[in-house]
């Protein structure tokens, strides 16, 4: 008992604020996405006479920006024999080494043996990915691997981008938010002049509060097109406002859900229907997927991912509400040359993201 406290700050933008630190922990930092808890804490232990910040967290996925950042600098320090102002550590497996070797294990394990048994650590790896098994265990960063992708393949997802794609117009919206209620996304999807479905995230934000805003912009601008929110999903709770904004919500059933699911999958593995404008906040989603069964069928998995599958789960609702509602027929090109051009004055356009 010596006077210290100890406490709990969440990764906001005021995290920290106008506390004095003597010490500060970032604990699984391969959640953090930038380094806004670090620019809280750093300034409560300025006038402190022996400060430190520790950053301690496992491998991380291709959203862990901040803590690559901490790795990269960290080795390179090391290399070039910096030893003032930061100190690194890590225990990690060699790439090329053996997953299954429990010589691997103890490369790279300091507590085996100690508080962790070779059992426990088999057990692990027989229940769980290879992936994620090499993140949690090994400290392995995930490599750019097709592999990797688990469940629509990713060569498949990248033989679809067309980031110069046009829809002739909207057909449907779908809304999708993260459990933990941190992001919202918004996809559209329409028809192109070629025939297949285009899939956008027309928006990607911090928050559900800019939703019901931002649907009756869309609504005034486009008319009422389907817009699909799952009811049982985190954006069930949005449905009720949706609707008292005079919104008319489409709510798909478990099954529907497993249906849109799987009917992306064919569109993207089989019959390539579908086209996307390779945004990097939709591929994220799809690098990190996976599934979850559901009897003979499945849906997208919620829980245990590091990434946001809001974008994945909007684009999966959009499609399958432009499929199933009534929407307006597409605008097709002319038959001949002797019809006049259809005019494309007002025709949907990826850069009206964000600003519609």
């Amino acid at each position: 008992d010596n006077g210290s406290s100890h406490g709990i700050t969440s990764s906001t933008e005021k995290a920290g604020h106008g506390e004095t630190l003597d010490m500060g922990v970032i604990d699984e930092a391969f959640a953090q996405e930038d380094s806004r808890l670090e620019q809280g804490l750093r300034p409560t232990m300025i006038t402190r006479p022996q400060p430190q910040l520790w950053v301690v967290s496992t491998a991380g996925t291709r959203k862990s920006a901040f803590l690559r950042k901490k790795v990269d600098s960290g080795r390179a320090r090391c290399e070039l024999g910096l030893t003032d102002a930061v100190a690194y550590f890590e225990w990690s497996a060699p790439g090329t080494a053996d997953p299954e070797d429990p010589e691997t294990w103890r490369m790279c394990m300091p507590a085996l043996g100690h508080t962790v048994t070779e059992a426990a650590i088999a057990a692990n790896l027989a229940g769980m990915e290879l992936p994620e098994f090499r993140r949690a265990f090994l400290n392995q960063w995930p490599d750019d691997a097709p592999e990797e992708w688990l469940v629509i393949p990713r060569a498949a997802w990248e033989s679809l981008a067309d980031p110069g794609g046009q829809m002739l117009r909207p057909g449907a919206f779908a809304v999708d938010v993260t459990p933990e209620r941190s992001y919202a996304s918004l996809a559209v999807a329409g028809f192109r002049a070629d025939g297949r479905m285009q899939l956008e995230i027309a928006d990607h934000r911090r928050g559900t509060g800019w939703v019901v805003e931002r649907a009756l912009e869309l609504r005034q601008r486009w008319g009422p097109l389907p817009f699909v929110v799952d009811a049982a999903g985190p954006a069930g709770s949005l449905v009720a406002p949706l609707e008292a904004a005079g919104i008319e919500v489409t709510k798909p059933t478990t099954r529907d859900a497993c249906h849109a699911a799987q009917g992306l999958y064919d569109d993207c593995c089989d019959s390539a229907a579908v086209a996307h404008l390779d945004d990097p906040v939709l591929n994220a989603a799809l690098a990190g997927a996976q599934k979850r069964p559901l009897g003979d069928a499945w849906l997208w998995a919620r829980k245990g991912l590091s990434v946001d599958i809001s974008p994945l789960v909007a684009v999966t609702n959009v499609r399958w509400g432009l499929l199933t509602a009534p929407v307006p027929e597409p605008v097709h090109a002319p038959a001949t040359a002797s019809v006049a051009k259809p005019d494309t004055s007002n025709l949907w356009r990826p850069s009206q993201r964000l600003k519609l």
